[in-house]
């Protein structure tokens, strides 16, 4: 029996962005996995600014606070891979007084998980 193995990208959106008015908080993205699968998430970019901060949520736990930019060329690369079942969402907080467009893009892959009937 071989495993079916998906890029994240195949499953939704994996690159997502949106503005936050100045001394608001707002989630620019969401990614939810369906069921059935168990997600590795291997690579994360995202933009930021002074005076902001992304919350990155896995399955509804706070996994990380981010007050750093990472580029697409160059992103940030968890070995191992960051486990997951349900899904990714991200809080950009702006405590800034402009306005700001914050983008988030996420790499990784899916193993579809297939019940085992006993014997």
């Amino acid at each position: 029996m071989a495993l079916k193995l998906v890029s994240l990208s195949q499953l939704g959106t994996t690159y997502q962005y949106s503005e936050v008015d100045s001394n608001q908080k707002k989630t620019i993205f969401t990614f939810k996995l369906p069921s059935g699968y168990v997600g590795f998430l291997y690579k994360i970019a995202n933009s930021w600014y002074p005076n902001t901060y992304l919350l990155l949520r896995i399955d509804g736990e706070l996994f990380e606070k981010i007050e750093y930019a990472r580029e697409i060329t160059n992103p940030l690369t968890y070995e191992p891979p960051i486990v997951f079942k349900y899904g990714i969402e991200v809080t950009a907080v702006n405590n800034d007084s402009s306005k700001h467009y914050f983008e988030f893009w996420i790499d990784g892959v899916a193993i579809e998980i297939q019940e085992v009937r006993p014997l």
